[in-house]
């Protein structure tokens, strides 16, 4: 029988498999940053959940490719 791992937009938390789905990203990686504190996972019961809003905020949280702000050192 086939899962659909993509979890319905109404729901306010994923399991370690759809927030991995959801944000593109290795169970790994999930795992990582639960591990240094930087997303917070939650139990519930035996199961670990993270809640959408975490996840969002943690997305939100890293660093951007280029950031326009920054200045660019001119060369001479």
């Amino acid at each position: 029988m086939f899962m659909d791992t993509q979890p319905p937009p109404q729901t306010l938390t994923l399991t370690i498999n759809e927030a991995c789905v959801l944000a593109h990203i290795s169970r790994g990686t999930l795992y990582k940053a639960m591990q240094s504190g930087a997303l917070l996972g939650r139990k519930l019961g035996t199961k670990t959940i993270v809640l959408r809003t975490d996840l969002q905020l943690w997305l939100e949280a890293l660093p951007p490719v280029y950031d326009p702000k920054a200045k660019r050192a001119t060369a001479k």
